[in-house]
This record gives C-alpha cells, structure tokens and sequence, in this order.
C-alpha cells in the first residue's frame, strides 16, 4: 500500500498548517523540493487551489447550519450541535488576505466579511444585468449571438 498522500490531501494537510495560502503552499511545495521558477509559479496556483478547497468545504458546514432565529432558538437537535460546532471551527475570509475563525469572530469582522460579500454581489449583479442585456439585444435583432448584431458589431 502507498503511504504518500495524494494531491488533494496533501492540500488539504498543509492547507491546515497555516490560515495564509501563501504561506501554506510554500511550504507544500519545500516538502515536494520544488525550488526556481517553477515554485514561483506554483505558490500562486496551489494557494488559490487552497482557497477554494477551504471555502468549498466552509460553504458545506454553513449550508448545514444555516444561520438563522430557528436553529439558534430552542433546543438544538443532535445534528443542530454538531453542525453548530463545525461552524465554530470553521473560518471566513475577510477578503484582504486574513482570515478568522467563526468562532473568534468579532461584531467588526463580521461587519467586514458582509462588506466583503456585498462587494462581489455587486459585481456579480452588474455581470448579470450585462448578459441580460445581450440577451435582450440578440433577441431583438434576432440573431443567435451578439456578434452577429449590427448595432453591437459597429
């Protein structure tokens, strides 16, 4: 049997050694002797894979608890406890490279992580409203696609 971790738990091994990515992946890549400029690149795509692997699985713990009055009123179920403790476990980025534990959180990093959120939201709201309208203008020059509308391509 192989006793070497695969790619995935070994980010998620280093990924817990340290709340910095960067940091986190240096290391993995020390470990692996990747060195130059193949470890320049390296740090950016596996802190970023880590990124994503940490917020995918908080994202998880989060749809389980789903804060919110009925789940913090009242008696919790079993399930309620254990997810509650995962939450509490769990971290959040606040979106300038530093994260924070739910449970450590304070009443302002809270406060930041909304801000954080309603940033993107805003931005995903104008990417909605620019394919809404190159829909509108596709179907009103009915056409199959946007490069083929007059209007757009001039």
């Amino acid at each position: 049997m192989n006793d070497e971790l695969n790619g995935s738990d070994l980010l998620r091994k280093y990924a817990e050694v340290s709340d910095n990515a960067y940091e986190a992946a240096g290391m993995l890549l020390d470990e692996l002797g990747v060195r130059g400029k193949a470890r320049r690149t390296l740090v950016w795509i596996v802190a970023q894979s880590m990124k994503m692997a940490r917020r995918h699985e908080q994202r998880g713990v989060e749809r389980r608890v789903r804060i919110a009055a009925p789940i913090l009123e009242g008696v919790p179920t079993h399930d309620q406890v254990q997810n509650r403790k995962d939450l509490i476990a769990g971290s959040f980025s606040l979106g300038d490279g530093r994260r924070v534990s739910w449970g450590k959180a304070t009443v302002e990093q809270h406060r930041e992580r909304i801000a954080y959120l309603a940033k993107l939201r805003d931005g995903y709201n104008v990417t909605i409203s620019q394919h809404e309208s190159a829909i509108a203008l596709i179907v009103k020059n009915g056409v199959s696609c946007l490069s083929e509308c007059v209007e757009w391509a001039a």
